[in-house]
């Protein structure tokens, strides 16, 4: 993956140097603060999103969640142990609500207390794996706190799309999940 990114910076760089020179340096500068002000952003961002979740935990409110979530997660991963289920419902709840990137710790976790089949991964973690791609999101919220950081007119148009574009994918990716264990498993 390292060479085609090399090849397109080195083609972006002679290109720039044959048509205006004194362009890039500027490129260049004003790339890396842009790169550093989205990631100063995005980190605001995370971090507010793992305190929600580790306030969620420290109150209790986790294993609501559990409760709450578990004849979803007994349909999507089948039997499991409580722990696993309570750290699948946090994962997917953050999903839910569009913390993909706070989503992941409790995926972690939830992945090192599930069943494994030796070396092979089990149904439950392929059927996370999918999930997290895919990622149903029902209110996009790190992407609405990006647009609205960048200032966009309407930071929330992109709710709909989303709901039906990640539902979309996540019903696709269920079921082929479902299919291709039951044939190969």
């Amino acid at each position: 993956m390292n060479l085609p990114f090399i090849f397109m910076v080195l083609l972006a760089t002679v290109l720039l140097l044959w048509k205006d020179p004194t362009l890039l340096l500027p490129a260049l500068t004003e790339g890396g603060t842009k790169a550093v002000e989205l990631s100063l952003k995005m980190l605001a961002i995370y971090a507010v999103w793992m305190g929600v979740l580790a306030l969620c935990e420290a109150s209790g409110a986790s294993k609501l969640l559990s409760r709450l979530l578990k004849p979803a997660v007994r349909l999507l991963y089948g039997k499991l142990p409580s722990s696993a289920a309570e750290q699948l419902s946090v994962n997917m709840a953050a999903n839910l609500l569009g913390m993909g990137n706070a989503a992941t710790p409790a995926a972690i976790n939830a992945v090192r207390l599930l069943p494994a089949n030796g070396e092979r991964a089990g149904f439950a973690m392929v059927m996370l794996v999918v999930i997290n791609a895919t990622s149903l999101q029902l209110i996009p919220t790190t992407v609405i706190s990006l647009r609205q950081a960048f200032y966009s007119a309407n930071a929330a148009d992109i709710l709909l799309p989303t709901l039906i574009s990640s539902g979309a994918a996540t019903l696709l990716g269920i079921l082929l999940t479902v299919l291709l264990c039951k044939r190969h498993p």
